[in-house]
Order: structure tokens, then C-alpha cells, then sequence
């Protein structure tokens, strides 16, 4: 992954990686960012807004969900991460719509 041959690769599975540990996290959220300047997508911001709860920060986690995730994509693991970050941020009643949604995925 490090082999500047692979350029810019493999930067979503790092983040993931790095924004579950607290030693790496700020890293998560450099990456994250960097895919976002290279294909914005409702994933990539994803992985900022993933970084960015894993880091503490979910106020900000939610307004980028609220801004660019949410109704954009329904991808069972960026429906997750966004009711983590509903949960973190006392929004209770927006949780049962994303339960439903991900009790269906496969």
C-alpha cells in the first residue's frame, strides 16, 4: 500500500482502517479529505464523516451526513455510519428508518 506505484489506491481501505484506531485516526481524516478532493462522492464523505465520529467530532460528522451523504447513497455501511452518528448526536427518531433500510441489505 505504501508503493507510490499504487498512487492513490487503496486510500479508502487505509481510512477505514485508521479511523478505528484512536492512534490513527487524524490520519483517517487526512485521507478522507484527500479523497474527497480526488472524486467527491457520497462514500468518500463518508469516510470523513466516519473519521471525524471516530474522533469525537459529531456535530461535524453530522453536518457533513446532513450535507452530502444522506439520501445521496444507500450503501448498507454508509447507512450504518450514519446511525452511529444519528445515535451520537441524540437524533433517535431518525435511527428506525436506517434500521429498516439495513435489515434488508444482504
Amino acid at each position: 500500500m505504501q508503493n507510490p506505484q499504487y498512487g492513490e489506491m487503496y486510500n479508502a481501505y487505509n481510512a477505514k482502517l485508521f479511523a478505528e484506531n484512536n492512534k490513527f485516526v487524524d490520519s483517517a481524516i487526512v485521507i478522507a479529505k484527500r479523497e474527497i478532493e480526488n472524486r467527491a462522492t457520497p462514500q468518500s464523505y463518508d469516510l470523513l464523516a466516519w473519521s471525524l465520529y471516530n474522533n469525537g467530532e459529531f456535530k461535524k460528522a453530522l453536518d457533513i451526513v446532513n450535507m452530502y451523504i444522506i439520501n445521496k447513497t444507500f450503501e448498507p455501511e454508509a447507512l450504518y455510519h450514519i446511525a452511529e452518528i444519528y445515535k451520537a448526536n441524540g437524533m433517535t427518531s431518525e435511527l428506525q428508518p436506517l434500521k429498516k433500510e439495513l435489515l434488508t441489505a444482504t
